[in-house]
């Protein structure tokens, strides 16, 4: 989980940079196995996938719409609930 201070910060990067509602781009690699996981929490309309060189890892991105910065870190901490997520 990601803590308060982390989401604050966060929060105040995201209202300084982007006028809401937009497009956001969330990008994730995630271990293979926990993909549908990931997919399945965010429910994205639609996303690209692609797997790393070994194939042990998948790079996920996909762009929502969101309506304001706790939106986005809503997503954000739902996604950090996936073992072996890394959030970029």
């Amino acid at each position: 989980m990601i803590d308060d201070a982390a989401l604050a910060g966060l929060k105040a990067q995201l209202d300084a940079a982007h006028r809401w509602p937009c497009m956001f781009m969330f990008k994730f690699i995630v271990p293979q196995e926990q993909a549908p996981r990931l997919l399945a929490l965010l429910a994205p309309e639609r996303h690209s996938a692609r797997a790393s060189r070994g194939g042990k890892y998948l790079a996920l991105t996909m762009e929502l719409e969101m309506r304001c910065s706790e939106e986005v870190c809503m997503l954000y901490q739902k996604a950090s609930q996936v073992e072996g997520v890394i959030a970029l």
